[in-house]
């Protein structure tokens, strides 16, 4: 619903948004420690677990061992909890 534009963001299941800022990608599958998140365009997007920086529409591929959920926060509206998830 944030990103009605973007098409590529109608086809996903498995990640989403918490509210507005924050786009969240568990890991779905057994026995996986790394996965594809799509981060949507007309935004830049921060890992908030290494605070490395993306630009919305493209792919990237994350490690996520057991202890780690994907989160990244939109437009750098969260940068205070960076490192703290």
């Amino acid at each position: 619903y944030e990103f009605p534009e973007d098409e590529k963001c109608w086809e996903l299941k498995d990640q989403y948004m918490y509210g507005s800022d924050i786009l969240v990608a568990p890991i779905v599958y057994e026995n996986k420690t790394s996965r594809e998140v799509y981060l949507p365009k007309r935004a830049k997007w921060t890992n908030l677990h290494d605070g490395k920086e993306y630009d919305g529409g493209q792919s990237i591929l994350v490690e996520a061992p057991l202890e780690v959920i994907p989160v990244f926060t939109r437009d750098n509206k969260k940068a205070q909890w960076i490192g703290m998830i």
